[in-house]
């Protein structure tokens, strides 16, 4: 029996885009998908173009949420119930796939008995410019394989992407839930750590940087989740016993980024309860961080 793909796609106002993607799905040399898009309340004619999709094609349902999600993780978390595939792929609504794409990971999983396929990513900008994201694999050695832990940590600095293809199996182990604004980061390095199998794949993920709409190019106070986040991977670490100079690399990432939204508690242009919200942030991640700090380096060294 072939094995099914579920291709989730947060949307929100992409009447741009929705039918490039959806065109690059439909010329797929692997036909065996189901494309699953998560409407956040767009106010353009997204809903529309995905219905005249919908009545045309059976592989694409239209999930209209209940409640404003407000993130490409809200997204994902109330889309993947509706997924039923083997395979798990996210994309946003402005990027794309080689038409080989599906194809070529699902039998690279399969020939190498893989949990995970990493394909190239490409970033793509509005001026034509395109450039890979990362740099793995080494040489571009296609044969290679890496580690899980290897994988984890080279997530963590964005020398390994977050744009896999992943059983569906570890993503009902792990679960998804849209707790801060980058979860999808977030989980994803987890994916990376319960997989027994890693490889990668020579095919291009398509990354768009041009959407200037874009929750990522803009201000936003619960941007400031990511000092969460990288606390909680930080102790996934400490859990796993993993090297401490990866951890120290870590724990210095966190405080500069910490350092950073000071100053943007200080000037940023923010309401009051946005500043609450990023004022207690600073409180209890920097309550976090001397403590990481005082193990990592001022209790180590007096036990040495």
């Amino acid at each position: 029996m072939d094995k099914v793909v579920s291709i989730l796609v947060p949307v929100y106002n992409g009447e741009k885009y929705i039918t490039k993607l959806y065109e690059c799905l439909k010329g797929q040399t692997y036909p065996y998908y189901e494309v699953i898009f998560v409407d956040d309340f767009s106010t353009d004619k997204s809903v529309d173009i995905i219905c005249g999709i919908e009545k045309f094609d059976s592989r694409v349902k239209l999930v209209n949420r209940k409640t404003k999600g407000g993130t490409a993780a809200k997204g994902y978390e109330y889309g993947i119930p509706y997924c039923s595939g083997d395979y798990l792929l996210c994309v946003t609504q402005d990027d794309w796939i080689d038409t080989d794409f599906l194809e070529k990971c699902i039998y690279t999983a399969d020939q190498k008995k893989a949990d995970i396929v990493i394909p190239n990513v490409i970033l793509y900008y509005s001026n034509g410019k395109a450039m890979k994201h990362g740099m793995y694999p080494i040489n571009g050695d296609y044969v290679s394989e890496i580690e899980p832990q290897e994988a984890f940590i080279a997530s963590l600095n964005w020398n390994l992407a977050g744009n896999i293809f992943v059983k569906m199996d570890i993503v009902k182990k792990i679960g998804f839930t849209a707790d801060y604004y980058n979860s999808c980061e977030f989980y994803f390095r987890r994916m990376y750590l319960e997989a027994k199998r890693i490889v990668f794949c020579n095919t291009n993920f398509y990354y768009y940087q041009g959407n200037e709409n874009a929750i990522t190019h803009q201000f936003h106070y619960f941007q400031i989740d990511v000092v969460t986040t990288d606390l909680m991977l930080l102790e996934i670490m400490r859990k796993k016993n993993m090297p401490l100079d990866k951890q120290k690399e870590q724990l210095i990432r966190i405080k500069k980024l910490w350092q950073g939204w000071i100053k943007s508690y200080l000037f940023a242009d923010m309401n009051k309860q946005e500043k609450k919200y990023v004022k207690k942030s600073l409180v209890d991640n920097g309550k976090k961080l001397m403590r990481y700090w005082y193990k990592i380096y001022v209790k180590r060294k007096e036990c040495e």
